[in-house]
């Protein structure tokens, strides 16, 4: 295997040469992600390190390689079949915690066994955190196991290895998450808070339509049918490494219609006229787009910085601070305690089973039907 630098788009890449199964020559080009100016001693270390990683069998998927180059090259085969954001957090995954504990095991492919996921799952539940205060919760084992459980499975699809020993793994047991919620009064505390400021629209949107922080940030204007008073949810705003980028719902289910009224309306175009006012104000300093949650200046906001500016919100009205997506279970509780049905809220919520809205809702439905059961008891002669 050879390899040299090349400059695309204003990056470094590393170019791999290398042969395929048929001996056939072959090039990868592999980002390194630095930026030309400054950082070529950088890329020329990522091409050497690269080349060191993978000298086995130039770069040939074999079964007698270390499982932590294994995954790393896995890792690379992967990364355009998925959504960027997924490959960020299975790079991060495996880069982090998998291929350093594998790598200091020494352990072939075809030696990896049931019992050493088992030791790796424990010692994260024990001391995962890097910041020494404590271990990793167990849905982030679980995300972990997802990812060596694809990357055995792809090995055995290859025939690499004869079993996939992650299918026999054991987690640890998942707890049950119960959101936080606000009451309907804490709900009208905070849009009366928000009126007037930059974030007014977009905490409307969020407590009246329950949608993820990345859908209401993937509000655009298109996304609006003023006759029928709908607004659909259709995109997504995401942040991986420093860039924001849209793309398509979380699932299927995600994609939905929601009824709007007519107060909420008029938020929206009181929002759209001020956005007018300000692209008037800023002239040539705007920054142009169609999206519906922005900066005066146009600017869109990274989902981390959206999250901290609500929640200061939230600390400045007075009220209990909870995550933005605390927001969505307010909107669930609210609708469950109105009477809605759970398959209604699963389709409000955009929630692919209705066993998930179930689940996380539980202790809401409990106290409906209690209310319920109340008020049908007052009306019996007993």
């Amino acid at each position: 295997m050879t390899g040299s630098l090349q400059i695309k788009n204003g990056k470094y890449y590393a170019v791999i040469n290398y042969k395929d199964d048929c001996n056939n020559r072959r090039q990868k080009w592999v980002s390194t992600d630095l930026p030309v100016k400054g950082n070529k001693k950088k890329a020329e270390k990522f091409l050497a390190d690269y080349l060191k990683k993978y000298d086995e069998r130039d770069g040939v998927l074999s079964n007698d390689m270390y499982f932590h180059t294994y995954i790393l090259m896995w890792l690379e085969s992967i990364r355009h079949t998925i959504e960027k954001s997924t490959f960020e957090v299975y790079s991060m995954d495996v880069k982090k915690h998998i291929a350093p504990y594998f790598e200091k095991l020494g352990l072939r492919l075809t030696e990896l066994k049931v019992i050493h996921l088992q030791r790796f799952y424990s010692e994260l539940l024990e001391n995962g955190r890097l910041d020494g205060k404590g271990g990793l919760s167990p849905k982030t084992i679980k995300n972990y196991h997802t990812v060596i459980r694809k990357s055995l499975q792809d090995a055995l699809r290859n025939e690499l290895i004869v079993s996939n020993p992650a299918d026999l793994a054991k987690l640890p047991k998942k707890q049950k998450f119960i959101g936080n919620f606000y009451t309907l009064g804490q709900v009208n505390t905070l849009l009366e808070y928000s009126k007037g400021k930059d974030l007014y629209t977009a905490i409307t949107l969020a407590v009246y339509t329950g949608c993820r922080r990345s859908e209401i940030l993937g509000f655009k204007w298109d996304s609006i049918n003023w006759e029928n008073m709908t607004i659909t949810v259709k995109d997504t705003v995401v942040h991986t490494s420093s860039t924001i980028y849209r793309q398509g719902t979380k699932t299927d289910s995600s994609y939905r219609t929601l009824q709007l009224t007519g107060n909420v309306i008029e938020v929206l175009k009181a929002e759209k006229k001020l956005q007018e006012h300000y692209k008037k104000l800023f002239g040539r300093e705007y920054i142009q787009n169609d999206y519906i949650v922005k900066r005066p200046n146009g600017e869109l906001y990274m989902p981390c910085t959206f999250t901290s500016n609500v929640k200061r919100y939230m600390k400045n009205a007075g009220l209990p601070v909870i995550r933005v997506h605390d927001l969505r279970h307010t909107t669930a509780s609210l609708l469950l305690s109105l009477g809605l049905s759970l398959k209604e809220v699963q389709e409000w919520l955009g929630h692919s089973d209705i066993s998930t809205t179930a689940n996380i809702y539980t202790h809401i439905t409990a106290q409906t039907k209690i209310e319920s059961a109340n008020r049908y008891s007052q009306c019996l002669n007993f």
